[in-house]
């Protein structure tokens, strides 16, 4: 009997329909949308890379007085990031130091946890919007 039913099968297979093919989901990412970058102005302010303990950040060039010298310019840029690291500066007001030296030996020997308790204004000049604006009248 065996013999028999193998050979009715192959003589008329049964007929199965397909099965429907699924339709492809949307491709779901676990990261939110990225924002569209803001294109830079043509206009906007240079901005100055000042390097910290874990990276750089950029800051608007006109919140740091930097002089014409290579040297002073990167040790201002260096004591910029160590009072940035330190929480002393938010990078939000213009400052001017103006002894470079003085400062460097200051914060030479400090740990950040040791700069909190310090001030801005015992390392550099915080320049305010009103000043300016008194002297150039």
């Amino acid at each position: 009997m065996s013999v028999c039913s193998v050979a009715i099968g192959r003589a008329n297979p049964p007929v199965i329909p397909e099965a429907p093919k699924p339709e492809p989901k949307p491709a779901v990412s676990r990261k939110p949308a990225a924002k569209a970058a803001p294109t830079p102005a043509e206009d906007a302010e240079p901005t100055l890379d000042i390097p910290l303990r874990k990276g750089v950040r950029k800051v608007a060039a006109s919140l740091l007085d930097l002089p014409d010298d290579e040297a002073e310019r990167a040790a201002i840029l260096a004591l910029g990031g160590r009072m940035i690291d330190g929480k002393l500066w938010d990078a939000s007001v213009p400052i001017r130091i103006r002894h470079i030296e003085d400062a460097t030996r200051k914060l030479r020997y400090l740990s950040d946890k040791e700069l909190a308790l310090f001030t801005l204004d015992e390392f550099a000049v915080i320049e305010s919007s009103e000043a300016t604006q008194v002297l150039l009248e």
